[in-house]
């Protein structure tokens, strides 16, 4: 199970923060992330224990959507887009590995916010952990007062207020 959480760091720990990491590695998700209308932005945060520089951005697609926009990337706690991997169809669904727009991005240590968007609400990635388990964050799975057009993040987003709690679903990346 390492590196499949943050602060994997190929030493073999594993953190109960969030289900993403840095280093590369993607649990398996079987619960689906659906927005609930079009041009939605859906968010959840994580918290980065360290800085560090992406090129790609890596989700698990449960269903496709070949005739619509979708994006996906992150925020910081300000609200202000730092990388994202742009408008584009998502027409398979799997791994999918994305270069994000202006890449290489870095990120330093601090909290940030996953988002989702999409023009249709067709396509859904895999949210992570299932089940029983439980993860702690500040700011569960739930979507933004801001919206988007045409299914690309917008550059700046209203991001919730902090709400500690212990959920069974966020945004499941991977950031490499």
């Amino acid at each position: 199970m390492s590196d499949q959480f943050a602060g994997g760091g190929g030493g073999g720990s594993v953190s109960p923060i969030t289900n993403f990491s840095p280093w590369g590695g993607m649990q398996a998700l079987a619960s689906v992330g659906a927005l609930s209308g079009a041009n939605k932005v859906q968010v959840s945060g994580f918290y980065l224990p360290n800085s560090i520089t992406l090129n790609n951005i890596v989700v698990s697609v449960n269903a496709s959507d070949a005739g619509n926009n979708y994006d996906w990337g992150i925020y910081d706690s300000s609200g202000n887009l730092k990388a994202h991997v742009g408008a584009h169809a998502v027409g398979a669904t799997g791994i999918v590995d994305l270069a994000v727009v202006g890449a290489p991005v870095t990120l330093s240590a601090g909290k940030y916010y996953f988002a989702f968007t999409g023009a249709a609400v067709t396509a859904q990635l895999g949210r992570g952990p299932t089940g029983t388990t439980l993860v702690s964050t500040f700011a569960s799975l739930v979507e933004s007062a801001t919206t988007s057009s045409g299914g690309a993040l917008p550059a700046t987003a209203t991001m919730p207020a902090d709400s500690w709690a212990q959920v069974g679903t966020v945004h499941g990346f991977t950031l490499h």
